[in-house]
């Protein structure tokens, strides 16, 4: 009896699939234009957040890292990122990090550094970039926990 049931669930299942997308490779996204203009655009706009602290703007750089995050979050829905990709979208969880520590909310803080440790962590196959960018992530931490602790 638990044989038919499995057996006919089983081929209920499978009639369900797509037959004209079944075994079809997805395309690869990296390789298309709009994936290294995208990754330029946050590239830029992380630029331009940096330069916005620099001169002590928070409005503005806020505004661009969340434009930065927007763009990043679709260049990482590839099903492997670039290299480059993966990079800028570090670098703007980054920024994005360190303006939560000037506001002392060191909690969201340490998750968007979390993030990035995970990604570099898990990021194949490991090089030398991936480890020092792993390695700064994981300092960061550190030292968020430390302000987390103190309450400073």
């Amino acid at each position: 009896m638990i044989r038919f049931l499995f057996v006919t669930v089983l081929v209920l299942l499978t009639a369900c699939s797509d037959p004209k997308t079944a075994g079809v490779p997805k395309a690869d996204v990296t390789t298309e234009a709009w994936y290294a203009r995208t990754v330029t655009r946050v590239e830029e706009g992380n630029r331009q957040a940096e330069e916005a602290l620099r001169r002590g703007d928070r409005d503005g750089a806020g505004k661009l890292i969340v434009e930065s995050e927007k763009a990043g979050q679709r260049l990482l829905e590839a099903p492997h990122p670039t290299l480059a990709a993966t990079q800028a979208v570090s670098d703007t969880d980054n920024l994005h990090a360190r303006m939560l520590l000037a506001n002392k909310h060191y909690g969201w803080a340490r998750l968007i550094l979390q993030k990035d440790a995970a990604r570099w962590q898990h990021w194949t196959p490991p090089s030398e970039e991936s480890e020092r960018r792993l390695a700064a992530a994981q300092k960061a931490m550190a030292e968020v926990d430390g302000k987390m602790v103190s309450g400073r």
